[in-house]
This record gives structure tokens, C-alpha cells and sequence, in this order.
């Protein structure tokens, strides 16, 4: 199926505000809200962290389901089904007066992503030109800091209303997930004959280029899970913060992360090997200026903004790398590398949870800088990266 370069133009907008509000509102905006739903629920920071890990574990069950859907069905059944789970989570977390009503709403809403995601790789390949699917997909990538730059200041119009907040994301994500509905492709993105070819076998996915791929992601996974999950809670609760203060370190995050949608510019000239290694490093810079913030307030700000920076870019990174190594079928190995993200963002909230009260929340996060460094031990040692 051929489209043409007016459909490609058109379906930008829609894939960066999908990823929005299934991100950035769906996913990581409970990061924002989490002293007031802990201390509202009556939760321990351990029972938080296994609570925030059902809606990771929503994203391991939906990207799954969706890599299959999207390649025998075509992308827009799974990308308004993740739209239409993040708007129905997102309304049952609002108005959750007990745990479990709170937990399905999570898990719901963590589905989202999970759906949406990995089949906008099979979009973007149907629609636009190979020479400019890299930057394309980085640009939709940086909808997630879109999705928490707007949750910051809705934050401050609802006077810190965790439930106010989530009902608005999720009238917003209803909105959004018309538009998508309106504007996908359908129809299968590869036919019978290719699907013999390159089934998704277990020998397929992991093979000697994969491998240090997916690695390298699950660890990226588990130490970035810290951050997002315990960095307000770190803030609020033990350095004593106040709730607009914690509320522009979150805007920060938002705000830098914008800057990812230029890793495709960035990739073009300088490759993806040298984008991977130099991305990686400003992220690791990221934890350790949160790790020794304490002795100075403004790294907290320069921490929220490489963060964002470095997360966004780093996650399209790994997107990108996918679509060099699968290249005969994109979203089975992008949604393997967003699966073993998740798999780290599954096991970190609740492992991180249970090392935080035995240990400290400080010592978490030292445990987070040691994670993410070992990212970097898995790269290739030399430039394959770059050939496709």
C-alpha cells in the first residue's frame, strides 16, 4: 500500500500528540502526582512502587498484543485502542476513592502506550521516504515531552488536584484519539510471502546484533524508571520541597525534552554509533548531578533538563537502532526494544520501592547511576551501528 507524501505530512501531528497523551499523560504523569496520591491512599513509598509497577506491566501485556496487530491488521486498530485505554484509565484513576479501583485505572492506562506506540514505527515506514523516517520518528518520539509539559502547568491551574488533572488528560486523550482513528493507515503492513520469510521467532529477535541492543535498553529501562518514578518523591518528601518548586523541576524534564525531536538532525550528521555513546553520557551526567544535588539546589534543574534531553533522544535512539537491525519488519523489533525497556520500568518501581525503605530513596538513586553506566558496556565496539 503506497501513500503519498500529503498523507505522510498529515499523519505527524497526530502520531507526536498519540504519543502525548499516552506517555506522557497516561504513563509518566503519575510520576508527578505521586506524594499526593501516596499520602491520599495511605500508601508506603514500597507500596507506591509496586502500585506505579501494574501500569508498566499494562505496557508489557499491550506491546505484545500490538506488534501483531499492527502487522496483520495494519496500525490503526492498536493505536486507537492504546488512545481509547488511556482515556478510560486515566477517567477510573481520577475518580479511584480505594487501591484496587486506582490499580486497574493504572494498569489500564499503562496499556496505552503499549498499543499505540510500537505500530506508529509501520506508519511512519508505509508513509515517508527511507531518507526521512529517522528524523520523523524522532519528532514524534519528543510527543512525550510535549505530554509533560503540559501536565506541569496543569498541575499549578488545578491547584495540585491529582483527580482534576487526570480527568482533563483524559478528556484530551478521547480528543486524540479521534484525530488518530481519522488518519491511520489500515490494512496489513507486509504481506504473506514476507511474513514467511522473517516470521518473529524467537532466533530472529535475538541474534548477534540484537542482543547488545536489548540489553543495553532493559538497563536504560531500569535506571530511567527510577528517575521519573522516585525524583518527585525524593524532593517532596526527604530534601522538603515545596509543590511548585517540584512542579518546575517537572516542567524542566517536559520543556528539554522537546530538544529530542533534533536527534534526527543530529543522527544525519554525526551517525548513530557516536549519537548513542554521546547520548548515553549526558543521561549518566543526569543521574549523578540528582545524586549530588543535595549540596547544591540549582544541579536539580540542570539534572531535570539532561534528563529530559538525554531521555527523549535516547529512546529514539534505541527506536531507530531497532528499525536498522529489523528493517523487514520494524514494529516486531521496535516493540521487542520498548518491551525490554518496559520490562526494566516494570521491575524498577517495585524493586526500587523495597531498596528505598531498606536503604534510603538516596541510595536508590546512587544504585540508578550505576545502572545507567552500565548501558554503556553493551554498545558495540565498533561502527555497525550505522549500517543498515
Amino acid at each position: 500500500m503506497n501513500a503519498s507524501k500529503q498523507s505522510a505530512a498529515a499523519i505527524i501531528a497526530p502520531c507526536i500528540l498519540i504519543v502525548a497523551v499516552t506517555y506522557g499523560f497516561a504513563r509518566y504523569s503519575f510520576g508527578l502526582f505521586l506524594p499526593e496520591i501516596r499520602q491520599e491512599m495511605g500508601m508506603s513509598i514500597a507500596e507506591a512502587g509496586l502500585v506505579v509497577s501494574i501500569s508498566y506491566l499494562g505496557y508489557l501485556v499491550a506491546s505484545v498484543i500490538s506488534s501483531v496487530l499492527s502487522g496483520r491488521l495494519g496500525p490503526r486498530l492498536p493505536v486507537v485502542l492504546g488512545g481509547v485505554l488511556a482515556t478510560a484509565g486515566l477517567l477510573l484513576a481520577s475518580v479511584a476513592q480505594d487501591r484496587n479501583t486506582l490499580v486497574f485505572g493504572l494498569f489500564a492506562a499503562g496499556m496505552s502506550p503499549g498499543f499505540s506506540y510500537p505500530p506508529l514505527s509501520d506508519a511512519i515506514t508505509r508513509l515517508v521516504d527511507a531518507s526521512q523516517r529517522d528524523w520523523i520518528y524522532t519528532t514524534v518520539n519528543s510527543g512525550t515531552s510535549i505530554g509533560i509539559v503540559i501536565s506541569a502547568p496543569a498541575a499549578l491551574l488545578f491547584f495540585a488536584d491529582w483527580r482534576l488533572c487526570l480527568f482533563a488528560f483524559a478528556i484530551s486523550a478521547a480528543f486524540v484519539t479521534i484525530w488518530n482513528w481519522q488518519v491511520m493507515p489500515v490494512g496489513p503492513f507486509i504481506d504473506n510471502s514476507i511474513q514467511s520469510r522473517w516470521p518473529v521467532t524467537f532466533s530472529w529477535l535475538f541474534n548477534a546484533k540484537s542482543t547488545p541492543l536489548f540489553l543495553s535498553a532493559f538497563l536504560f529501562g531500569v535506571s530511567s524508571a527510577i528517575y521519573w518514578v522516585f525524583a518527585t518523591e525524593l524532593l517532596t518528601n526527604s530534601s522538603g520541597y515545596s509543590k511548585f518548586f517540584v512542579t518546575m523541576f517537572w516542567l524542566a524534564i517536559g520543556v528539554a525534552g522537546l530538544s529530542g525531536a533534533l536527534i534526527g538532525i543530529v543522527l544525519k550528521k554525526i551517525g548513530l554509533f557516536i549519537a548513542t555513546i554521546a547520548g548515553l553520557m549526558i543521561y549518566n551526567l543526569s543521574l549523578i548531578l540528582f545524586v549530588i544535588q543535595s549540596s547544591l539546589e540549582g544541579l536539580i534543574f540542570v539534572s531535570a533538563a539532561l534528563f529530559g534531553a538525554s531521555f527523549i533522544s535516547v529512546t529514539g535512539i534505541y527506536g531507530v537502532w531497532s528499525m536498522h537491525v529489523f528493517s523487514e519488519r520494524p514494529s516486531a523489533g521496535f516493540g521487542a526494544v520498548f518491551f525490554l525497556i518496559s520490562i526494566g520500568q516494570f521491575i524498577a518501581p517495585v524493586a526500587g520501592g523495597y531498596y528505598a525503605r531498606m536503604f534510603g530513596i538516596e541510595a536508590l538513586f546512587v544504585l540508578a547511576v550505576i545502572i545507567g553506566i552500565s548501558c554503556l558496556v553493551f554498545l558495540p565496539k565498533n561502527r555497525q551501528l550505522d549500517a543498515r
